[in-house]
């Protein structure tokens, strides 16, 4: 009896359960990997737009220093005139009059106390985090470095700027990038005629 119904079970053709599961197991780890493949490249250009934030923040800020150092009459550290090389956090440039003054505060950039830069990215101003400067620090954070005037040659401008985004609770930190631009050598006065 129970030859009756062992024989139509051989004869019907179909998968057997190992075989489906193995294909089961080959198509998971086949879709594992094209979801890694994909989630790499989002994050690959994510991370690149972020930089590429950061360093256009960052170049645009530099550049309208730059730009107001170049056409300026008179630049001022804590109202008066630099006497040797300083670096500072600080300075006002005067162009036609106008005082623009340029803060490196904390994380801050700021023109006239106005941020120049948008409020995601932040600035490093020291290695201690807004202690007041020491030349003898060393690393990559933000400042200007005035040289005064020498004889007939204006006086100098050295602006470097350390950028980097938010990380840490409520920020995506596998996007946190540091960004560190300078602009060697501005004269005062070089677009004058």
């Amino acid at each position: 009896m129970l030859t009756k119904f062992a024989k139509p079970l051989r004869n019907q053709s179909g998968f057997t359960l190992v075989e489906m599961l193995v294909v089961i197991a080959i198509t998971g780890i086949i879709v594992v990997m094209i979801s890694e493949i994909f989630v790499n490249i989002v994050q690959s250009s994510t991370n690149a737009t972020v930089t590429n934030e950061v360093r256009s923040d960052g170049q645009v800020a530099m550049e309208r220093i730059a730009r107001n150092v170049r056409n300026s009459d008179q630049i001022q550290i804590a109202g008066s005139d630099p006497i040797t090389v300083t670096r500072t956090n600080t300075m006002t440039v005067d162009v036609a009059g106008v005082a623009t003054t340029y803060t490196l505060d904390c994380t801050k950039l700021l023109e006239n106390g106005n941020p120049l830069t948008s409020p995601t990215i932040l600035m490093d101003t020291t290695p201690a985090h807004c202690s007041p400067l020491n030349p003898a620090d060393v690393g990559q954070y933000s400042y200007f470095e005035i040289t005064p005037r020498v004889g007939s040659s204006p006086p100098q401008v050295k602006i470097a700027l350390t950028l980097y985004t938010k990380s840490g609770p409520g920020f995506h930190s596998e996007y946190a990038t540091r960004q560190s631009l300078s602009q060697s050598v501005v004269q005062l006065g070089q677009y004058k005629k």
